[in-house]
């Protein structure tokens, strides 16, 4: 038996109970994303489908230009990327060097002494300790076996270090060569200030090797007995 359609007397498909054809039953709305008029359908095409899909998503579409005004020159500009704040790499630059102003080698040498001061202050910070030669330790080792003594090694005051200390009394094993260098009789000028500023008896005994100890404690012996009080 032979069916029509109710609306335009179309002839119908086998298959079709709704009693209207395809052309009465369709729906016309714009696509969605580019606006064309399509029947039964969300998009016109499937690249329309795509790019609404990544906009929903929040991805931007290729080839899009974000109108941009720059910063420093004040110039209109196109750019990318939306995040983008300068027209050329020559506005950053200018940018950055006003902005940001590097200190000077003098002022960061200030500011790091200020800091290291502090560290010492707080006890955060200690010196390396000095190179004790062996004829030093060889010639303290002697003094205290001769004299029964106990002589604290490389007591340190006011950031140095000395070779030894015995109660109120300083020591300090030198030799010709190695304080005869400026740097070094600098750095002897002020151990002897210290030890003068902190009530400390300073004696400085020239010990060049360790051959010379036994001399330079007979040569002394005196002078060592009266300090330690024998």
């Amino acid at each position: 038996m032979k069916r029509y359609c109710i609306k335009c007397s179309n002839k119908l498909g086998n298959h079709n109970k709704s009693g209207v054809c395809q052309n009465c039953s369709c729906i016309e709305q714009p696509c969605l994303n580019c606006g064309k008029i399509v029947i039964n359908k969300k998009y016109c095409d499937a690249s329309c489908e795509m790019k609404h899909i990544h906009l929903l998503k929040g991805h931007v579409p290729a080839g899009t230009t974000y109108k941009k005004i720059c910063e420093w020159c004040h110039k209109k500009f196109k750019a990318k990327k939306e995040k983008v704040k300068f027209c050329s790499m020559s506005c950053v630059i200018s940018h950055k060097n006003i902005t940001y102003k590097r200190t000077n080698s003098e002022t960061r040498n200030k500011r790091a002494s200020k800091t290291m001061k502090k560290l010492f202050k707080d006890g955060k910070l200690h010196l390396k300790r000095q190179h004790v030669s062996k004829s030093c330790t060889l010639f303290l080792n002697k003094l205290e076996s001769i004299y029964n003594v106990k002589i604290k090694r490389e007591h340190r005051l006011d950031g140095r270090f000395f070779d030894g200390k015995y109660k109120n009394i300083l020591i300090e094993s030198d030799s010709d060569y190695f304080h005869s260098f400026p740097e070094r009789i600098k750095a002897d000028k002020l151990k002897n200030k210290i030890a003068l500023n902190n009530e400390f008896n300073l004696y400085r005994f020239i010990v060049n090797s360790t051959q010379q100890v036994d001399k330079v404690i007979n040569e002394n012996k005196q002078l060592l007995n009266k300090i330690f009080e024998r």
